[in-house]
């Protein structure tokens, strides 16, 4: 290996000695430069491709204590994706590809849960925005390719402890619907209904969500 350095440092000065003849200094300047890193690389025993172009099937960079903070992979699985650790080793900040669900970028606390995560699916044109709180989902945007687009709510502790929820939903007929509940009176203890014929109802729902109670608003 050091006579390699050794060769190359001749090749170097030869170089060095030919284009000083010429007098362009600007041109050596950026030339003894390239030449410094390539000579930098083998030393290190990094190869350089003819082409410049350094391909690896992944990337980490460490911190000066040696621990990873930026993590960038692929797999044959067809999951790409960065990752950016804090100083503890927590993915604190993913973005990802993978075939089944598309891009997602996702956000995580010091304690690893996932905080904040948007994700546009490739089945469709579906785009999801989902934000939690400490312990629980607190939020979440639809706009899915087809169903409903519409916008959901969780907050609690509720009645006995449990989970309360809302939420606004404009369905493929253009029907429009608003409503919530507990998490033990079903998906949908309240629901106001507006269809696209102008007519309005409210309704009081069970567990099973069957109607107990309904009134209509306006027609």
């Amino acid at each position: 290996m050091k006579f390699f350095t050794f060769l190359f440092a001749v090749v170097v000065v030869v170089a060095i000695a030919g284009w000083a003849r010429a007098g362009d200094t600007t041109d050596l300047n950026d030339r003894l430069k390239a030449l410094e890193s390539r000579l930098a690389a083998v030393e290190r025993g990094v190869p350089i491709p003819a082409d410049g172009i350094v391909r690896v099937r992944g990337l980490v960079v460490e911190d000066a204590k040696g621990r990873d903070r930026v993590v960038i992979q692929a797999s044959d699985r067809g999951t790409e994706g960065i990752t950016l650790r804090d100083a503890a080793g927590v993915p604190r900040v993913i973005l990802g590809f993978e075939d089944a669900s598309g891009a997602t970028l996702g956000f995580s606390g010091p304690e690893g849960r996932q905080r904040l995560r948007l994700a546009s699916s490739d089945r469709g044109t579906s785009i999801h925005l989902t934000a939690s709180a400490e312990r629980t989902q607190a939020l979440m945007l639809d706009a899915p390719a087809d169903g409903a687009t519409g916008l959901g709510l969780w907050g609690g502790p509720g009645a006995q402890n449990e989970q309360s929820h809302a939420g606004f939903w404009i369905w493929k007929d253009g029907t429009i619907t608003w409503g919530g509940g507990l998490k033990s009176a079903g998906r949908t203890g309240f629901l106001l209904k507006y269809d696209p014929d102008g007519k309005a109802d409210f309704h009081v729902r069970d567990a099973a969500e069957s109607t107990l109670w309904q009134m209509p608003i306006a027609k």
